[in-house]
């Protein structure tokens, strides 16, 4: 959008396309994306939709096969489930999705999923964009279900543009981390993988890692609810979720917030000012609050539901979410 790159500003990925997720050491992730751009199976737009999710990486499913990840997980429990969720995405580009699409099924509960280690700073990189900005007036739209043929050829030419701009630079390197980046390419993933593990292994570098883990321990924990950018960025956030939840009351639906955790939010727990304005804004808006913070940090083990690095579930964090959404949908049906 800054350099008038986007003639409209996507807010998925390309439709009907085979869409590469991640590489692992398994192989490859991928999955074919819906009609508007989406991880979702075939025909669900047509379908009697009680559930829909938005969010990041998390619930768009990283590196792990649909049936794998909580939403997928979920959807075998409760079939008619959309899912917009897009790795990267913060608040504005999630109330974008739901300004979007969600009309076009009408579900009766929107989960939104809510990363305490980065929607806070997306959403601040987020109110650069004009385009984002203007989602919250009630009133505003791109209108993408029409325009699904220009989302597409736009993607594909921005996505097709970066590609050769990579190849371009990909054999020149011009700095020692440039040289260092293009080795790793020529390494087999194994090879970095074991490198990576050897290097997290060594006392030296543990020691480094603990002492730069305790600097942002400390940091967040003087972040409190009322530190001035937590509270700007607190007050963005409740104009987000509030104008979402009034776009979702206008066919009876209802928000609800998942909270997931970073490492940091594990190991202060209820010190973390993030957590802490994310809980308080859920009770004022009278927004459902699915916290995860007190069962998957738990004192005894508390990496369990998480992949090395600490940064998306494993597969039993998927499962265990996937089973406490199931859990809440089943209760509220009896509402």
């Amino acid at each position: 959008e800054r350099n008038g790159a986007f003639k409209i500003l996507p807010v998925g990925g390309v439709p009907d396309t085979r869409t590469v997720n991640c590489q692992e050491d398994d192989g490859i992730v991928s999955y074919q994306s819906d009609q508007f751009g989406f991880n979702n199976p075939a025909g669900i737009w047509q379908d009697h939709v009680r559930f829909a999710f938005v969010g990041d990486s998390y619930a768009h499913g990283i590196c792990m096969q649909n049936p794998k990840t909580f939403v997928g997980i979920f959807r075998q429990a409760f079939p008619s489930t959309v899912n917009i969720a897009i790795k990267g995405n913060g608040p504005l580009i999630q109330l974008a999705g739901v300004r979007e699409y969600m009309p076009v099924v009408k579900p009766k509960i929107v989960f939104w999923s809510f990363y305490i280690g980065n929607d806070f700073e997306n959403l601040k990189s987020e109110m650069t964009f004009g385009t984002l900005r203007n989602y919250l007036d009630p009133n505003f739209s791109q209108n993408l279900v029409s325009r699904k043929e220009e989302v597409r050829d736009q993607l594909i030419t921005y996505s097709e543009a970066k590609i050769r701009e990579r190849l371009s630079n990909a054999f020149r390197p011009r700095t020692a981390l440039d040289f260092f980046s293009l080795l790793a390419r020529k390494l087999t993933f194994h090879d970095v993988s074991t490198l990576l593990d050897r290097a997290s292994n060594s006392t030296k570098v543990k020691r480094m890692q603990q002492r730069k883990l305790d600097a942002t321990i400390v940091r967040r924990e003087a972040q409190g609810v009322y530190n001035s950018e937590v509270q700007k960025l607190s007050d963005l956030l409740q104009e987000t979720l509030l104008s979402a939840k009034k776009q979702i009351e206008k066919w009876q639906g209802r928000l609800v917030m998942i909270v997931i955790a970073d490492r940091i939010s594990c190991l202060i727990k209820g010190r973390d000012g993030r957590y802490q304005a994310v809980k308080m804004i859920s009770k004022k808006l009278k927004i459902d609050l699915i916290d995860t913070i007190p069962e998957n940090c738990n004192d005894q083990s508390p990496n369990k539901f998480y992949s090395r690095g600490f940064s998306h579930f494993n597969h039993e964090g998927n499962q265990w979410l996937g089973k406490k959404l199931i859990d809440y949908a089943n209760t509220s049906k009896r509402r």
